[in-house]
């Protein structure tokens, strides 16, 4: 029993003995401690003795303190797997403010359930000094990442204290972060361009400093790699990146380059790299790598070098001919092992020759281009590609610009002439036009060569398109042909009729109007001798011997439609058609057969008639006028005149005349003496031209007004004529009407009474006024059938006065007033009535000292 105590407790003891053993073994040795101050981040690396520890995880705890006092800014537990070989442990902490600020210590324990551990020793990274003379900044001239917060301290001197602390000229709150060392904290940094931004510290011996910074964001990723090749021994890649120019310094790109044996690493900038090609290897793989200091990113690429190979075409050369080109080109590189496909075209691309061509090491290749034209101008393209790589086409260079070479005309003339005849010779202009025998030719005329009988005229100029000769009076054969260095083309001929078969009959005068659009059709009698077809040319009339064009009809064609761009509108053209007879159209004798004038389209009339002095009556006024209805300058045919006569701005005459040989007209039912306005104007298809106006006043009509006042004077002189020869029998059958009273009938006075109130209330007139009158009536029986009636009216002979109707004649009478006695007899065929007496007495009929009258009858 005690045995097993003994042995109990000296196992006890062992274990202990042990356990002391391995505390003492397993506490950590700081090996290192790393600053990266551009990251700010502190790496510690320590060791552990693995001799007799079977833990396969491994926990440390570890403690971070800043500065002189030992302030504790970070402490944490960290887990390790086991470690293998030499037992190296590391662990990195990113500080917030700068490690250049303070001094930085790190000690590390070992955690463990089996065992207590004790801290390593403290192990130190130190920070700037205080400095003697300026305040120093950090961080210095650093690149800060965008959006974070920017910690930035002052170390001022040691006898100084902290004044002021700026940030973008804007002081900026101050904390304590050791014994002479102040910080600032400044949140969201914005993106800054390559002037940085500045930081100022200003200690109390107003000494000052100064720092700039940056602030950018980590690197993108590389986008969109692609690589190429031209002679397939330099290889050149490029990506797109997101790096603001203005920081490219602060980027560092690298390409790591995966090679058969071996890895690469190229330095590059920002968006390119290039390495050289290995000989016997056709599959790469490539790595971009972008990094700064605020991180990395990384893209790849794997290509077969084939796939990214153009050839460069370089010193192009082209030896032109007439109507082909020799182009002649250097292609640089080690094309050996393959083909290559060239294409040459030309710069408008309607001609390409594509060639396969077998490669070789930076040769000289040839192409021959052919279906040029000659003396034309070209500029060619050339471009080359490995043959059946998918890349494509490399780069195309172009050549300058040159002339193929001239040849001999390749050309026909097509002939027309005209005829003029002068007393025993005949001058004939001769013409021509330009029928190029191939597509798209251009012939190099130097000059034309017109033959005629034994004579020979060199006309030069390649746009000279005709000339004149001499000729006699018989059938003359002329030749023409188009000359240059190279040689001249085939002749061309026209025959000139003897002068007495120029023209079968006299041309018959027709007139045709064209369409704006449609053209001017043409038509003509057929001639059974015409052989060869007809021409028909055509000149202006006002310059009938200039000849603008002509056309050339097939036979048994009579009718032809000339397109209306050839033709300007409102201008009168000359058209003659020629019958051909004889052995072609180049050999056969040109006859005229008919003329014909017309227009493509008419337009009004740009003249006006000339009107003649106007012969004007009181009733008609004749117009007459002059115009050349045939003038060929005019911009239409005449078809008729417009006569417009007006009065007063009114429109009373407007008449149409279609007949254009009556010049003159009759206008009837004027107003004398009234003025008008007469206009003449001249009409085609298209309308009326200017007016041609005067002005005339009729006359007036004295015949009429004498008339119509002699017609009742002459009436009354016959009437007195008729009334003085029979007078003596008048003067028996009417004088006792007049004479002799009978039968009188006196009309009862009706005045209403009205007439008094309206002469009271204005007090019209009184009585003592007037003057009276004493009228007196008498009746004879004596006369028989007849009665006369005496009226005798005593008093002076006074104005009216109004009478009342009283039955008193008058008041007062002026004494003054002279008397004068009346006296009227009246006769009648009707008995009188009763006695009617007319004169009356003063009465109180009415009031005193009116006139009145009274119809009472005595």
């Amino acid at each position: 029993m005690y045995l097993g105590l003994f042995l109990f407790f000296l196992a006890l003891a062992a274990g202990y003995k042990n356990t002391l053993s391995l505390k003492q073994d397993s506490t950590p040795i700081i090996d290192d401690i790393v600053a990266n101050n551009a990251r700010q981040e502190l790496s510690v690396k320590w060791r552990i003795n693995l001799d007799d520890d079977v833990e396969s995880n491994i926990t440390f705890r570890i403690q971070t303190v800043r500065g002189k006092n030992l302030s504790k800014v970070n402490e944490t537990t960290v887990h390790f797997d086991r470690p293998i070989g030499d037992g190296l442990l590391q662990w990195k902490w990113i500080s917030e403010w700068p490690l250049q600020c303070t001094d930085h210590s790190v000690r590390v324990k070992r955690l463990s359930n089996s065992f207590a551990a004790n801290w390593s020793e403290w192990k130190t990274n130190s920070g700037v000094q205080a400095p003697d003379d300026k305040p120093k900044i950090f961080p210095f001239e650093e690149l800060l990442q965008e959006g974070s917060s920017g910690h930035f301290c002052c170390i001022v001197p040691r006898r100084g204290e902290i004044k002021d602390f700026t940030f973008k000229h804007i002081s900026r709150q101050v904390s304590s972060i050791d014994k002479g060392v102040y910080g600032i904290i400044v949140n969201n940094l914005n993106h800054t361009n390559e002037y940085g931004i500045l930081a100022t510290c200003e200690d109390s011996n107003a000494q000052k400093t100064f720092t700039l910074n940056f602030v950018s964001f980590p690197p993108q990723k590389p986008r969109n790699i692609k690589c190429e090749t031209h002679e397939m021994e330099h290889v050149n890649c490029y990506w797109d990146s997101d790096t603001p120019h203005s920081l490219n310094y602060s980027f560092m790109y690298h390409c790591i380059l995966t090679l058969q044996n071996s890895i690469k690493e190229i330095q590059g900038t920002c968006n390119h790299c290039s390495f050289q090609a290995e000989p016997d290897q056709t599959v790469y793989n490539i790595t971009v790598r972008a990094t700064n200091s605020l991180g990395e990113e990384s893209e790849s690429l794997s290509f077969h070098i084939t796939d990214i190979v153009s050839p460069e075409v370089q010193h192009l050369k082209v030896m032109p001919a007439t109507r082909h080109a020799n182009v002649s080109f250097f292609v640089k590189g080690n094309f050996s092992r393959f083909n290559l496909s060239c294409q040459v075209r030309t710069s408008d691309g309607n001609l390409t020759v594509k060639e396969s061509l077998k490669g070789l090491t930076s040769s000289r290749y040839q192409v021959t281009m052919g279906g040029l034209q000659p003396l034309e101008q070209y500029t060619f393209e050339v471009r080359c590609s490995l043959a059946g790589s998918a890349r494509g086409f490399g780069r195309c260079i172009s050549s300058q610009r040159f002339t193929t070479h001239t040849e001999p005309p390749s050309v026909s003339l097509d002939l027309w002439r005209t005829v003029h005849q002068y007393s025993g010779t005949r001058n004939v202009t001769v013409i021509w036009k330009i029928i190029y025998n191939n597509n798209n030719s251009k012939a190099d005329i130097s000059e034309y060569e017109v033959q005629f009988g034994k004579s020979k005229q060199i006309v030069t100029g390649r746009d000279t398109n005709h000339t004149s000769i001499n000729i006699s009076l018989s059938t003359c054969s002329i030749a023409v042909r188009a000359v240059n260095e190279a040689g001249s083309s085939l002749p061309s001929y026209i025959v000139i009729p003897s002068f007495r078969n120029m023209s079968v009959t006299s041309p018959k005068a027709k007139r045709v109007s064209g369409h704006p659009v449609q053209g001017i059709p043409l038509s003509w009698e057929a001639c059974d001798w015409v052989t060869c077809g007809y021409t028909v040319d055509w000149s202006k009339a006002t310059e009938p011997k200039q000849v603008v064009n002509w056309v050339k009809v097939c036979v048994g064609s009579t009718n032809l439609t000339l397109s209306a761009e050839w033709f300007e509108p409102g201008c009168r053209y000359t058209f003659r058609v020629f019958g051909c007879h004889g052995n072609g159209s180049c050999h056969g004798k040109h006859v005229l057969v008919e003329e014909i004038t017309g227009y493509a389209e008419e337009l009004e009339p740009r003249r006006k008639p000339t009107l003649n002095p106007v012969s004007i009556s009181s009733s008609s006024a004749l117009l007459s006028w002059e115009f050349n209805e045939d003038d060929p300058a005019d911009p239409g045919f005449i078809t008729g005149y417009q006569v417009n006569v007006t009065e007063s701005l009114q429109l009373v005459v407007s008449e149409q005349l279609n007949d254009l040989h009556i010049k003159n007209f009759t206008v009837d039912n004027l107003r004398d003496g009234t003025k008008y306005t007469f206009q003449v104007q001249a009409r085609t298809t298209a309308g009326l031209g200017p007016p041609d106006e005067t002005t005339a006043i009729s006359p007036s009509n004295h015949t009429r007004f004498l008339v119509r006042l002699l017609i009742p004077l002459l009436l009354l002189l016959s009437v007195g004529i008729l009334i003085a020869f029979y007078s003596k029998r008048i003067k028996t059958c009417v004088a006792p009407f007049f004479l002799t009273p009978f039968k009188l009938t006196a009309r009862k006075l009706e005045i209403n009474s009205s007439l008094y109130e309206v002469s009271e209330k204005i007090k019209a007139l009184k009585v003592e006024d007037c003057p009276c009158s004493t009228i007196h009536v008498l009746e004879e029986s004596s006369m028989g059938k007849h009665q006369m009636m005496e009226i005798k009216i005593t008093g002076s002979q006074l104005p009216y006065c109004p009478q009342s109707p009283s039955n008193s004649l008058c008041g007062h009478v002026n004494s003054d007033i002279s008397g004068i006695t009346n006296m009227t007899y009246i006769s009648t065929s009707e008995p009188l009535p009763n006695p009617y007496i007319v004169m009356l007495a003063d009465s109180a009929a009415g009031p005193p000292g009116y006139v009145t009258t009274t119809d009472k009858l005595y």
